[in-house]
């Protein structure tokens, strides 16, 4: 199905989302959020996620941390690879 838009805000939060579940969790909620973009339009409540409120992210993140893991956004791994 073809998308007319892609807000900047879902876009924010798809950059920003720490994304546990890696490369299929992304690809998932793209999916979700096609299938639910009836008009071709994706809004932010098609998301599964908000990244101004993951609270148990902010916690997976920082016991991570402390086992000296990183866990990078999209933008920083999109970043990296460039």
């Amino acid at each position: 199905r073809p998308i007319r838009d892609l807000p900047s805000s879902i876009m924010h939060e798809l950059l920003h989302y720490n994304w546990p579940g890696n490369i299929r969790e992304l690809r998932n909620v793209v999916e979700r959020l096609v299938v639910f973009a009836t008009d071709g339009i994706i809004k932010q409540e098609y998301l599964p996620f908000h990244t101004t409120e993951t609270l148990d992210n902010h916690t997976a993140h920082s016991l991570l941390l402390s086992n000296n893991h990183t866990i990078l956004s999209l933008q920083e791994e999109m970043d990296e690879h460039e």
